[in-house]
Parts: structure tokens; sequence; C-alpha cells
């Protein structure tokens, strides 16, 4: 089970919907800070397949300006 974590900033004015939206995403915990700067969302994917396929979602949201992985823990023998 691929889990990451990821720093998320949002576009101006999207900070609730999407923190929200992240929050309610199978496999998702979504962590806003206080300051409601940034999101911090783990995921939990069954397979790599899946952690790829989730991270395809958030590069195209367009509630995402900007999003960084800050951890992998990638099982053995999913790697690429």
């Amino acid at each position: 089970m691929p889990v990451c974590s990821y720093v998320v900033h949002a576009v101006e004015g999207e900070f609730d919907a999407l923190a929200q939206e992240l929050s309610e995403k199978a496999g998702c915990d979504a962590y806003p800070s206080d300051g409601r700067e940034v999101i911090v969302l783990v995921t939990d994917t069954p397979t790599k397949e899946a952690d790829k396929q989730l991270y395809k979602e958030l590069k195209v949201n367009d509630k995402i300006n900007c999003i960084a992985i800050s951890f992998a823990d990638i099982p053995e023998g999913e790697e690429d």
C-alpha cells in the first residue's frame, strides 16, 4: 500500500472548496494548516497503479495551484 504525503497550495479563493474535496476523496486525508495557507494531504492507496492514477487526478485539479510530494513509502516489489 503506497503511502504518500503532499503539500498542496490552493488557487486563490478555492482553499475551503479544495480542502473539502480532498478530504472526501477515497484514500485521502486532508489537513488544512492553521493559517489556511497550505493543505497537507496524506494518501494511502491499495496499489502503485492506484497511486499513479490518484496523482494524475491531483495534477489536473483546477483548484490546485501547486502540489509537492514530501514523503513516499512504496512497499518493496511495487517500485517502478
